[in-house]
């Protein structure tokens, strides 16, 4: 029969190996057992060999026990992710999976088109030989209007008619407000002046 401490050795580092090969190989927790079989003996062969002899002997080994079995796991995955076969296994994404794609839609804002039909207020248009869906800013628009394209939304383009002009925003400056020189903007119904009747 083999030395006590010698076969704690052995079985300890044949132990500590099935566990990094269980991460490499396949073996549905075969390799497993056996590694969980191999430390039992280990253990065991350390009591019988140092236990009564040499304490602190059988203490450090408890201690290379305990800090082995985790690092030979942990290290045995940092092995696996940088294999192709880890990567796989992994899912790792690819280099530029943190960038956002930028919308080719973009590309068209200030370019002229033309409505290829009704827009009330979404619809196809033309736009550098391109149909795409749109949608009008204002008022509905006629099949065959010239709009320029102002905006993306999604997966939509925002046109709005090349005669329209933005509407300019009023300096009003120091003028206190209801100041007569201030602009009135027109509105389609009345404000009653009293609100309570």
């Amino acid at each position: 029969m083999p030395d006590a401490a010698l076969l704690a050795s052995l079985t300890l580092l044949a132990g500590l190996f099935l566990l990094s090969l269980e991460m490499f190989v396949p073996s549905f927790g075969l390799l497993l057992v056996m590694s969980l079989i191999s430390l039992t003996v280990s253990f065991w062969s350390a009591c019988k060999a140092w236990w009564a002899v040499s304490p602190q002997f059988f203490w450090a080994y408890v201690f290379l026990l305990m800090s082995g079995i985790p690092a030979t796991f942990f290290g045995s995955i940092a092995i696996l992710q940088r294999t192709r076969m880890g990567q796989r296994m992994t899912l790792m994404p690819p280099p530029d999976a943190g960038k956002v794609p930028e919308n080719p839609l973009l590309q068209l804002l200030g370019r002229s088109g033309i409505t290829q039909t009704p827009m009330n207020p979404g619809g196809m248009v033309l736009i550098a030989g391109q149909r795409l869906h749109a949608e009008s800013t204002g008022l509905p628009l006629e099949s065959g209007t010239t709009v320029v394209a102002v905006a993306v939304r999604g997966s939509r383009i925002v046109v709005r008619a090349a005669t329209d002009a933005l509407p300019a925003t009023p300096d009003r400056g120091d003028r206190s407000a209801g100041s007569p020189t201030d602009p009135v903007s027109p509105l389609d119904f009345d404000i009653p002046s009293d609100y309570t009747q």
